[in-house]
Formats: C-alpha cells, sequence, structure tokens
C-alpha cells in the first residue's frame, strides 16, 4: 500500500492514537492495550515512521536516571498540529472534504499546510514542537 514499507503499521498506530486521543504515549501502553493487534516489533517500526513524518516525537530518555531494573520503554508526544484547531460547528460545515478519500486528503493538506507555515515563522531555529 504504502511507499515505504512500515507506512501501513504507521497508519494503524495513528489511528490507535487518534482513537484514544492520546496526548503522550509509550510503547508498552499501547502493547498493553493493543497486544493482539500490534507485536512490539510492528510498534517500534510503526512507532519510528510516524516520528519520521513528524507526527510524534521521542520524549527524552527517561531509563538514564536509572539505577536498577529494566529499561522503560520509550515515551512519544504527538504533535499538536495534528489535531484539529477548530471543532466547532463541524455539522454546519459547506466544504466539500466532508468524508471518504477526499476528506482525508484535505485533512492531510491542511496539517501539511499549519505545519509549512509554522515551519516557515521560525526564525531562531528553535524546535518545530513550541
Amino acid at each position: 500500500m504504502g511507499a515505504e514499507p512500515g507506512t501501513e503499521l504507521g497508519r494503524r498506530l495513528w489511528a490507535v492514537i487518534e482513537k484514544d486521543k492520546l496526548g503522550k504515549f509509550s510503547l508498552r501502553d499501547i502493547y498493553q492495550n493493543k497486544r493482539r493487534s500490534f507485536p512490539m516489533s510492528d510498534l517500534t517500526i510503526a512507532a519510528a515512521v510516524l516520528t519520521k513524518m513528524g507526527y510524534v516525537r521521542p520524549v527524552g530518555n527517561s531509563w538514564a536516571t536509572r539505577k536498577a531494573g529494566r529499561p522503560s520503554s520509550p515515551v512519544f508526544e504527538v504533535n499538536p498540529l495534528t489535531r484539529p484547531q477548530n471543532t466547532q460547528n463541524t455539522q454546519n460545515s459547506t466544504d466539500r472534504c466532508n468524508s471518504g478519500i477526499l476528506g482525508i486528503l484535505c485533512t492531510v493538506r491542511k496539517i501539511l499546510l499549519k505545519m509549512i507555515t509554522t515551519w516557515r515563522s521560525m526564525k531562531d531555529g528553535s524546535e518545530f514542537y513550541c
């Protein structure tokens, strides 16, 4: 389906993130809740794809401060620009991008335009996630 191996896994993981409205998550949490759908190896690949695409980013090494025991699972933060900003009056939309593939493409276009605008407005070289 996707051009890159793992793209479909990334889509499946993103669907879980959107459905559960996660802002921050660890791979262990997703695995514990969806272990029948995702083996841990698939989760690692999917997280790498979403990170590369800018949907999520890893949050620091929490395991580096631990003294003993097993390292904790990687924690990721969801890019806030991937969420709709104005969800009011969604029923009254006159936009022809309401459903199906066209709706998905319009949503992706809006997200990309917002990300590009944000990126262009940065002058000091700060991180993309503000």
